[in-house]
């Protein structure tokens, strides 16, 4: 083992906290990782998706030190993941916990700091996400959204430069979903870089500063948001509902516009150009004093994307 130390001031300027090279991984004739390779950067949200059996769980189990690999490399802050200092500037949130039922958020809290060297305190820890009225009560009596929470907590109580967060809002509803991008999104500003797994695409697309398409322990893709739809050549869809109906010479000369048709009084086409051919369109609607009732617009999405790039794969999860 590596015994150099891990300088935190140091890793704190640095602009790549995990580095990940080649990675294979097989379960007997499973091949659940295939050539992984990618960085993680400081202060970023990176975002391992795919559907249960990608590789999501297996990836993040390695780089935590839980599960063994095959070949290829990785390191976090340049050391393996037994470094002694490493294990004190990371932090775990695991898709299953057994929590200590008959302990309180406040105790459980203290008994996980004890094993830092730095950290927050446990009201602090607390506060961060939203448990200090519960800081006395019983774990078994907590909800399953404020155990959640508990287990995020757990997971920064020693103030980490990097948190892995596997599938942390399955099962949550919509609101208690929201409450933990929050939580997400103030660790990334705090500095803080996270590995988050998810089949959520919503969540994502929402959380994301780049974004890992997994398939079948490949990643198909990883870039950002933004950069993943732009280059897919997933057309926008575009929907215009009038409110009277259209004659039918008008419609014929809207019907001109490449690949539209009429439903009705709806007027349906797809462009890679929105900003071009919709205000060409609206010049035309105006000339003829015809009234708009209703204008969707769809853009591609990152299940757009995935579903583009893994040729219609569902997500089974």
């Amino acid at each position: 083992m590596n015994s150099t130390p891990v300088d935190i001031d140091q890793t704190k300027k640095r602009g790549t906290v995990v580095e990940v090279h080649n990675l294979f991984k097989s379960y007997g004739t499973v091949q659940a990782l295939r050539d992984v390779s990618f960085e993680v950067h400081k202060g970023e949200v990176l975002t391992l998706v795919g559907p249960n059996g990608s590789g999501k769980t297996t990836i993040v189990e390695i780089l935590e030190g839980l599960r063994s690999y095959d070949a290829g490399s990785f390191s976090i802050f340049g050391q393996k993941p037994s470094h002694p200092l490493v294990k004190q500037s990371i932090g775990v949130f695991l898709q299953e916990s057994q929590p200590m039922d008959n302990l309180t958020p406040r105790e459980i809290l203290r008994l996980h700091r004890s094993f830092y060297n730095r950290g927050l305190q446990p009201e602090e820890a607390l506060a961060r996400v939203s448990l200090q009225s519960e800081s006395g009560k019983l774990i078994r009596t907590l909800s399953t959204g404020q155990k959640r929470r508990l287990d995020i907590a757990v997971a920064i109580i020693n103030d980490p430069l990097l948190v892995f967060l596997d599938e942390p809002t399955v099962g949550l509803d919509p609101g208690a979903r929201r409450s933990f991008w929050e939580i997400i999104r103030n660790l990334r500003t705090e500095g803080c870089s996270v590995i988050l797994t998810t089949h959520y695409m919503d969540e994502a697309e929402a959380l994301s500063d780049r974004i890992a398409f997994l398939s079948h322990g490949r990643i198909l893709a990883l870039d950002t948001p933004s950069s993943l739809v732009n280059s897919s050549g997933i057309e926008h869809s575009i929907q215009i509902c009038f409110v009277s109906p259209i004659p039918g010479d008008i419609k014929d000369s809207f019907t001109a516009i490449p690949g539209s048709y009429w439903n009705n009084n709806t007027l349906l086409f797809t462009t890679n150009n929105v900003e071009r051919d919709l205000p060409q369109l609206f010049k035309e609607i105006h000339e003829e004093n015809i009234q708009i009732a209703e204008l969707i617009v769809h853009r591609p999405t990152i299940e757009d994307v995935f579903h583009l790039l893994a040729g219609g794969n569902q997500f089974d999860g």
